[in-house]
C-alpha cells in the first residue's frame, strides 16, 4: 500500500548494485522524476540529514560528503527513465538499446499500474498484458527485472496489515466448490481441495489461448483469498458461477468484472471440453451400462430390496444380463400394471461385514445409496474416454430421456430430445458430459406436474446441429431408439438457425471495423464482398453466425476475425446475477495464460503468476513506522520467508 517505502527500497537495491558492485542498473520511474530521485540517491550516499539538503541549510563537511557523494554516483553505471505513462514497448525499445550500449543487467520498474497499456475496455485485461510483457522483457533479456506493484485496498478492508498474493492481483476469486478440469483424466476437482492438497500440484487444466481454442495448461498453484462477499451468475444455457463482484469474465472486448457486467452480456464458455485420457481405472462397458439403468430407474437404498423399474423389454433385458455377468445376480422380474420391477438380490447370505455386491460397488465408485432427488454420476464416469461417456449417457437416456417428434405450426416436424431428473446434480453433471462431446445444452428447472411442488431439472438439446450430433453420438436403447433414424433424416432437411450460437453484435465493431479500415473498404463494399444488399447501420445490430465470419475472413484476411470464426468459445447469454453472503474464496495460478475453464465457464485468475519472486513489503505495527517487515511471499525456485528492516526517515532508506 502506499508510502511503506516501495521506490526507497528498489532504489536502495538500485544503488547498491550500481555503486558497490559497478552492474549496470536500468530503472524506469513513471511515478517519480530523475530530479526527486537523484536527490534521494545523494542522501543516501553522502549520509546527509534530508531535511538538511532540502532547505539548503548543509554544513561545511556536508558539502565535502555532498560532492564525494556526486562523484560516485556520477561514475556508478545507473541510469533513470522518468518519461510519464511509458508503455511496455517504450520500454523494451530503451532497455535493448541500453543493453547494447551500457551492458544493462539489472532492471527496475516503478511501478507497473502506472505503465501504459492498450487502452482496454477493462483494466484486469490491461495490467494483466503488461505483467506478461514484462515477463516477456526478462526472458527476452536475460536479466532480473523488478516490477513495484500496488496492492489491492482489500487489505485494508480484511484488517491487519499483513498482505497475501491475493492482495496483488487485479483479478477477482472463486468459491470453493468451483470445478476445475484435469485435462489428462477429465475428473472435475473442486477448488477448495486443490488449495487443500488434496490433489496434487502442478496439474494440466483446460484454459483458453490466446487462438481462442481450449486447450490443456499447467495449474501451478491455488491461493486462498480469505473471504469475501459472494454473486452468483447464471447465463442462458442454465450454467451458474459464483465469483466475488471483482472477479472478471471474458467478453468479446476483454476481461470484464463481475460487477461491471449486466444482464444481456454475452460471456466466453467452452463450446467442448477435450480431454486427452489415458483409460487407467476405467470402468468397462458393462459397468458403464448397469450404473446408467441404476441411476436413472433403479432404486438402490438401504433397507430395502434392490431393484429396477421399466417398461421396456430391451432395458430390462439389459440390466438382467449385465447384472449376472458383474455379480451373478439372478434377478426376478414381477409386473405390476404397465410396467415391471426386476429385483436384484444378492447372490449370497449377506452379513454385517459381507454387504450386497451392487452396495460394495457403491462404496467403491464413491456415491451413496440415496433417494433419487440426491443421486449423482460418480467421478469414474468423467473420467472416461468420449465412446464410453456416450455409451453412459446412451443408457442413461433410455431411462428418463425423452427422444421425440416435435410440431410447431408452419416449421418442419423437429426433435425434442431433453433428459429429466429429480436431482439437479445428476443433471447438471448429464450437461457437462454433453459439453465433453461437443454438444451444447440447456439446463432449466421447472415445477413437478404431478402435484408435490418438488423441482424438475431438465437438460434439453436443442438446434438441428445438436441434436443431429447427439442421435449420431449417444442415442438410445429399446423403445426411445425407434424414431432416431427417421428424425435423423427430418433433422438435416431443417436449415440450421445460428441465433443460439452467434458472435456477440459487438465484433462488428471491434473485431471487423478495424480490419476493414485497415484494407480501405467502406461499408458498402464490404457489403458486396459479403454478397448482401448495403443496409446501413441496420448491419451492426445482430450478432454474427460462425459461418458469416468465416466469409469475411475469406476477403478481409484477418487472423482474428479467422480466431472468432473457428474458436472453441461459445458466447453465453448472462440472466441473472444474484448476491450471495460471504464465503471463502480461492484464486489460482496458471502458467502461459491468465485464465481456466472452471464451472464450464472461461474465467481470469492471477497476474501474479508472471512473477518468479514476488516480496511484500509491509508496517505490523503502525505505532512504529520505522519497523519493516519484508516477506518472501513466493519463490519459484528458492525458500520464502521474513526479514526485519528498520526505516531511516533522514536519509529516505532502509
Amino acid at each position: 500500500r502506499p508510502g511503506v517505502g516501495k521506490t526507497a527500497l528498489v532504489l536502495n537495491i538500485a544503488r547498491a548494485i550500481s555503486v558497490d558492485y559497478k552492474i549496470p542498473v536500468g530503472m524506469f520511474s513513471v511515478e517519480m522524476s530523475r530530479e526527486e530521485l537523484t536527490d534521494r540517491l545523494l542522501v543516501r550516499q553522502s549520509e546527509i540529514d534530508a531535511w538538511k539538503l532540502k532547505t539548503g541549510r548543509l554544513e561545511e563537511e556536508d558539502f565535502t560528503r555532498f560532492s564525494e557523494a556526486m562523484g560516485i554516483l556520477a561514475d556508478a553505471p545507473l541510469y533513470i527513465d522518468d518519461t510519464p505513462g511509458i508503455s511496455v514497448l517504450e520500454m523494451r525499445t530503451k532497455a535493448r538499446r541500453l543493453q547494447v550500449e551500457k551492458g544493462l543487467q539489472f532492471l527496475i520498474i516503478d511501478y507497473l499500474q502506472l505503465v501504459r497499456g492498450r487502452n482496454l475496455e477493462n483494466r484486469v485485461q490491461e495490467v494483466s498484458e503488461i505483467s506478461m510483457g514484462i515477463k516477456n522483457l526478462a526472458r527476452e533479456l536475460k536479466i532480473p527485472i523488478i516490477a513495484v506493484s500496488q496492492l489491492s485496498r482489500a487489505v485494508e478492508v480484511r484488517g491487519g496489515n499483513r498482505p497475501r498474493l491475493a492482495d496483488l492481483r487485479e483479478s477477482g476469486c472463486l468459491a470453493g466448490e468451483t470445478l476445475v478440469i484435469n485435462a489428462d483424466t477429465g475428473e472435475r476437482i473442486p477448488v477448495e481441495k486443490l488449495f487443500n492438497g488434496e490433489k496434487t500440484l502442478p496439474m494440466k487444466i483446460l484454459a483458453l489461448d490466446k487462438d481462442l481454442k481450449i486447450k490443456p495448461f499447467k495449474m501451478i498453484k491455488v491461493f486462498s483469498s480469505g473471504k469475501k462477499k459472494l454473486f452468483e451468475l447464471k447465463t442462458k444455457s442454465g450454467r451458474k458461477i459464483k465469483a466475488s463482484a471483482n472477479h472478471p469474465f471474458l467478453k468479446i472486448g476483454g476481461w470484464i468484472s463481475l460487477e461491471s457486467l449486466k444482464v444481456g452480456d454475452f460471456i466466453a464458455s467452452p463450446r467442448n471440453l477435450k480431454i486427452s485420457n489415458n483409460k487407467i481405472n476405467n470402468l468397462n462397458q458393462d459397468e458403464l451400462i448397469l450404473l446408467a439403468h441404476l441411476l436413472g430407474d433403479g432404486c438402490i437404498l438401504p433397507d430395502q430390496p434392490f431393484h429396477y423399474t421399466s417398461a421396456d423389454e430391451v432395458n430390462l433385458k439389459i440390466v438382467q444380463k449385465t447384472a449376472y455377468r458383474l455379480f451373478k445376480i439372478d434377478s426376478r422380474l414381477v409386473k405390476q400394471k404397465n410396467w415391471f420391477h426386476l429385483y436384484l438380490p444378492s447372490p449370497y447370505p449377506l452379513t454385517h461385514n459381507r454387504p450386497h455386491p451392487i452396495t460394495k460397488w457403491f462404496r467403491e465408485l464413491g456415491i451413496e445409496l440415496v433417494h433419487a432427488g440426491e443421486k449423482r454420476i460418480p467421478e469414474k464416469v468423467f473420467n472416461s474416454t468420449e465412446e464410453d461417456i456416450a455409451l453412459f449417457l446412451k443408457h442413461l437416456w433410455s431411462t428418463d430421456g425423452n427422444i421425440s417428434w416435435k410440431y410447431l405450426k408452419g416449421r418442419k416436424p423437429a426433435g425434442a430430445i431433453y433428459y429429466a431428473s429429480s436431482s439437479e446434480l445428476l443433471a447438471r453433471q448429464v450437461q457437462h458430459l454433453l459439453l465433453r462431446l461437443g454438444i451444447q445444452t440447456t439446463f432449466s428447472e421447472i415445477e413437478d406436474k404431478r402435484g408435490n411442488y418438488r423441482k424438475m431439472s431438465q437438460v434439453h438439446v436443442q438446434g438441428a446441429p445438436n441434436q443431429l450430433k447427439f442421435l449420431e453420438k449417444v442415442g438410445a436403447i429399446g423403445k426411445k431408439k425407434e424414431i432416431i433414424p427417421e428424425l435423423i433424416i427430418k433433422l438435416k432437411e431443417i436449415e440450421s438457425n445460428p441465433n443460439n450460437d452467434v458472435i456477440p453484435k459487438e465484433a462488428w465493431e471491434l473485431v471487423i471495423k478495424p480490419a476493414a479500415e485497415k484494407l480501405g473498404l467502406t461499408w458498402r463494399e464490404f457489403a458486396s464482398k459479403l454478397e448482401m444488399s448495403y443496409c446501413g447501420s441496420s448491419l451492426f445490430k445482430n450478432g454474427i453466425s460462425r459461418e458469416r465470419m468465416e466469409r469475411i475472413h475469406s476477403f478481409l484476411k484477418d487472423g482474428e476475425i479467422s480466431n472468432f470464426a473457428t474458436s472453441d468459445i461459445y458466447w453465453d447469454k448472462i440472466v441473472s446475477i444474484k448476491e450471495l453472503g460471504v464465503e471463502k474464496v480461492y484464486d489460482a495460478t496458471v502458467e502461459g495464460v491468465h485464465n481456466f475453464v472452471a464451472d464450464d465457464m472461461v474465467v481470469h485468475n492471477s497476474i501474479e503468476q508472471d512473477a518468479d519472486v514476488v516480496i511484500f513489503l509491509y508496517k505490523e505495527d503502525e505505532e512504529n513506522p520505522e519497523n519493516v517487515t519484508l516477506e518472501i511471499a513466493k519463490h519459484r525456485n528458492g525458500p520464502t520467508g521474513t526479514l526485519k528492516l528498520r526505516f531511516v526517515p533522514s536519509r529516505v532508506s532502509f
